[in-house]
């Protein structure tokens, strides 16, 4: 009977060992929760670059309204990015009007492919309207600033996805652009949905670039365009390094493989590029913002995934008789 007792008395001490631990455990990840949620909304985007401004870089709230093209505090550049190749991307575009510039990629002949706030009016938040598509002026194979360029065009129509409202952190950043003409210039590939999903290519896995026109690490706008090795972060590893992932679905994290590197002012609506596929995977979205309102190298940068709003690209893209034999316009 002694005996008897004596295990039953081990059995609730182990029990109350048991409960104890594991009210610990859970107060441990209820705090880690609560700390990740309130660094991950601590993220600010930066503003598109204005050329006008020359080489200062300011930091907007997002209430604020700038102007047609200088809408939010979005991501424009690269930081200790390298200089790409003569026409490397010959396929890369610069945006410009008369409030500031961002960037792009020519997807079809006849379209380019772009953030959504680049081209968004802003009036107020959830206001998708564009801007006059005949303010805006496209350079395709653009290099650098005072370099030459293959093509330059003007608008002829904006297209923003239609559930952009403006809140960045829920996706839905992107639009497309219709030029006046066609391009000679051979296009980027937008892979669809049934090739992404056939398990032979996973992009993610990919070693990965982004491209951008924008400021540079000491905050001046480069000579020549810059390109970036980086890799996706999953989210968890997000919540373990940076905060709570407060993130759209829609949207992927990256990080630069070199120190202090990423994305800035300039870069925004330029893509998250795969050079062995030749795919666009990705378009610029935001990035954190410093106290002074300059880039941080030490936060990931925002990208909007192109395979999640494949349907809408297809919609506009694959209806013109340029693009049919285009790999985005392929069924199964």
């Amino acid at each position: 009977m002694q005996e008897l007792n004596q295990e039953h008395t081990s059995s609730r001490r182990n029990k109350r060992i048991c409960y104890i631990i594991l009210a610990v455990m859970t107060t441990y990840i209820v705090i880690m929760a609560i700390i990740g949620f309130f660094r991950g909304r601590d993220l600010e985007v930066l503003p598109l670059e204005d050329l006008s401004q020359n080489n200062s870089v300011r930091l907007l709230q997002s209430e604020e309204v700038v102007g047609p093209s200088l809408v939010l505090n979005v991501t424009n550049e690269i930081m200790n990015g390298d200089d790409v190749g003569l026409y490397e991307y010959p396929w890369f575009v610069q945006l410009e009007d008369s409030r500031g510039y961002c960037s792009a990629s020519l997807i079809a002949p006849e379209y380019v492919l772009t953030a959504a706030h680049c081209v968004d009016q802003q009036i107020k938040r959830g206001n998708p309207k564009s801007i006059d598509p005949a303010t805006l002026t496209l350079k395709v194979g653009f290099i650098g600033k005072s370099k030459a360029f293959k093509e330059k065009f003007s608008a002829s129509e904006i297209i923003i996805y239609t559930k952009w409202n403006g809140d960045i952190h829920k996706g839905g950043d992107i639009a497309i652009i219709k030029i006046n003409g066609k391009s000679k210039v051979t296009p980027a590939t937008v892979y669809p949905k049934f090739m992404l999903r056939s398990g032979l290519y996973n992009w993610k896995k990919s070693d990965l670039k982004i491209i951008g026109s924008g400021r540079n690490e000491v905050g001046q706008i480069p000579d020549t365009v810059q390109d970036l090795d980086v890799k996706v972060i999953s989210r968890w590893t997000h919540y373990r390094k940076y905060g709570w992932p407060s993130y759209s679905k829609n949207v992927v994290a990256v990080v630069g493989e070199k120190k202090n590197s990423g994305a800035c002012s300039g870069d925004s609506g330029g893509p998250l590029f795969d050079p062995r596929a030749n795919a666009i995977h990705g378009v610029t979205s935001y990035g954190k913002a410093t106290k002074d309102g300059s880039c941080s190298t030490k936060h990931p940068s925002y990208y909007t995934m192109t395979e999640k709003y494949i349907d809408f690209i297809i919609d506009y893209v694959c209806k013109s008789a340029s693009s049919k034999d285009l790999t985005v316009c392929l069924s199964p």
